[in-house]
């Protein structure tokens, strides 16, 4: 079983994330109990996840983390300008 996050508006489910391999599949739907703060912040996701900019930064970084070019979070925060 593999879940993935979705969105469900005006009768249409849209999925954040392909699954991987996959062209066809059951699916299960579970409505989730949230606040709409939560929604709007999914809603958010979703968008953010149908740029091609993100896609790409998205790629790059799986590739750094593959090359094991990782460092803490926190140092790349303090590089932040205020």
């Amino acid at each position: 079983m593999l879940a993935l996050r979705g969105m469900y508006q005006d009768g249409k489910i849209e999925l954040l994330d392909a699954p991987p391999g996959k062209r066809q599949a059951m699916v299960a739907v579970i409505f989730l109990d949230v606040e709409a703060e939560q929604v709007e912040e999914g809603a958010e996701a979703l968008l953010l996840s149908r740029s091609p900019v993100f896609q790409r930064l998205v790629q790059h970084a799986a590739g750094e983390v593959q090359l094991g070019n990782t460092r803490p979070v926190q140092d790349l925060l303090d590089e932040l300008p205020d």
